[in-house]
């Protein structure tokens, strides 16, 4: 089960830069660049042999940079990505479940787990592009 986001902004940065710069966050993160056109960089999975508990929080499963000229000097940079929240949902179905069953404690640990997988989304939303532009 995935979920679609997408985030979109102006940058003061050349396409050939921005591109650059993309296609080096993802190399260095393990990313897999399925397509790269002039305007279009589409990436999958990685490498899951190199990342850290951490690193949930900045992983995404596949994604697709759109680069536009706007004018002379701002580029329209789109970010269309899919996060997995399978493990997500497994594990906050069994809470509550849990939770029903055996014993309301488990309310806690789903509120707690469930605000730990909207902090989640809510990181990737802000940061992803953030860090591609400021390495």
């Amino acid at each position: 089960m995935k979920l679609n986001f997408k985030s979109t902004r102006e940058i003061n940065v050349g396409i050939d830069e921005m591109i650059d710069k993309i296609d080096n966050y993802l190399k260095d993160n393990n990313y897999k660049i399925v397509v790269r056109n002039s305007d279009m960089i589409a990436f999958t999975g990685y490498d899951h042999t190199n990342y850290t508990r951490s690193d949930y929080y900045k992983r995404v499963d596949e994604g697709k940079f759109e680069i536009n000229k706007k004018s002379l000097d701002v580029t329209v940079l789109t970010f269309n990505y899919k996060v997995s929240i399978m493990y997500d949902f497994i594990f906050l179905t069994i809470l509550f479940l849990a939770g029903l069953f055996a014993n309301y404690g488990f309310f806690i640990l789903y509120g707690a787990f469930l605000l730990n997988s909207l902090a989640k989304l809510y990181y990737l939303r802000t940061s992803f592009i953030t860090n591609i532009l400021n390495p």
